[in-house]
């Protein structure tokens, strides 16, 4: 077993993830599909135990970011449909073919690819077109309609016509209107098409953003899609660490590297097994929180490689010894709390979460 002799433990709670697939679903408008966003390894979790899970609770349509991650999850499950989001480059046509996996179309140039690809090969190839409605990264412009839409359906099989919302996790936000009212426009030039723009905080924005599929990642794993409301999701991870060694203050000193937090006298240090190494973000020094037998503890000095130091000078005796196990990220900790604390967001936290873990499933 990889890591059985780690220190610190990330347990995954499968049974969570699919709880939030149908939490997902509970919240979709009738007939609207839900498929699951597997990028980054499943955002850090482990692709082919949670892909597998998915599929087993009835998800079929899988999006991933790029051609290696494609192939990746198509020797995990033979019969989905798997999009890739950043479209396909020279040189790839081949091998979307060949493992039947479908090409997100963002650029002129990526049409103009896949349809030169279907010239050769004379049959439609199978797509999804993605237009920008407002995010400014990925997708066609609206006015490229004109220079290449004219004969998308000679060359293509359109599977979806999407978007991407840029501020879909705050509700009032204008741009969600504004984004939907280009996305009405774009729709009505692909008659009969299947239409997708809902990310996992679309879908709690109402029906008018769900159409015919949603496109969920970070619900799934337990990360709050809607911070206006308390997390409907379950929480998924757990991730907890070993005490290496515990200290009682016995002068005034300082702790860790740039002696950046000043101790007094009797204060109870405790030193665990995890660090920046691990995906502990340095960030969370001074600042992010941990939990002793319940007891919420803060991090004190500098989180270093491998190393957290904690102030557990309040956390009852029969807790503190060597071993005892410490919750960085879990059920009193959620994964948003300590984003926060790190000042960034859940999706950074779970996919930086390093491979020095010992990994359970549950």
């Amino acid at each position: 077993m990889k890591n059985q002799y780690a220190s610190t433990t990330l347990t995954i709670n499968l049974a969570a993830i699919a709880e939030n697939y149908n939490i997902l679903k509970s919240n979709c408008s009738k007939n609207c599909l839900v498929s699951s966003v597997v990028k980054a390894n499943a955002y850090g979790l482990g692709v082919d135990a949670v892909a597998s899970r998915l599929a087993k609770e009835g998800c079929n349509i899988f999006f991933v970011a790029n051609l290696d991650e494609a192939v990746e999850l198509r020797g995990i499950l033979t019969e989905a449909q798997i999009f890739v989001l950043h479209g396909l480059t020279e040189g790839q046509e081949e091998a979307f073919v060949n493992y039947e996996i479908i090409p997100v179309l963002n650029s002129s140039y990526q049409v103009d690819l896949w349809k030169q690809y279907s010239i050769i090969k004379q049959k439609k190839l199978s797509c999804a077109l993605h237009f920008d409605t407002g995010m400014n990264r990925l997708g066609l412009r609206f006015s490229n309609y004109l220079e290449v839409g004219k004969d998308f359906s000679d060359y293509f099989d359109i599977k979806y016509i999407m978007s991407h919302l840029a501020c879909a996790d705050d509700k009032s936000h204008q741009l969600n209107r504004e984004q939907l009212n280009e996305y009405q426009a774009i729709k009505s030039h692909f008659k009969g098409i299947k239409l997708s723009i809902a990310n996992s905080s679309a879908i709690f924005l109402g029906e008018d953003y769900h159409f015919d599929m949603v496109r969920p990642g970070i619900a799934l794993y337990g990360g709050n899609p809607a911070p206006y409301i308390a997390n409907p999701m379950k929480n998924v991870i757990n991730l907890t660490s070993k005490i290496l060694q515990i200290e009682q203050v016995d002068r005034a000193s300082t702790i860790g590297y740039g002696a950046s937090h000043k101790l007094k006298l009797g204060m109870k240090i405790a030193t665990i097994a995890a660090g920046y190494a691990d995906g502990y973000l340095r960030s969370l020094s001074n600042v992010g929180i941990c939990a002793v037998g319940g007891v919420i503890v803060p991090v004190i000095g500098r989180v270093s490689m491998d190393i957290v130091t904690l102030d557990v000078t309040n956390v009852p005796d029969p807790h503190l010894k060597i071993g005892a196990e410490v919750e960085l990220i879990g059920d009193n900790i959620p994964v948003d709390i300590i984003a926060g604390k790190a000042g960034t967001i859940a999706y950074e936290i779970l996919t930086s979460l390093g491979s020095r873990y010992k990994k359970v499933y549950i």
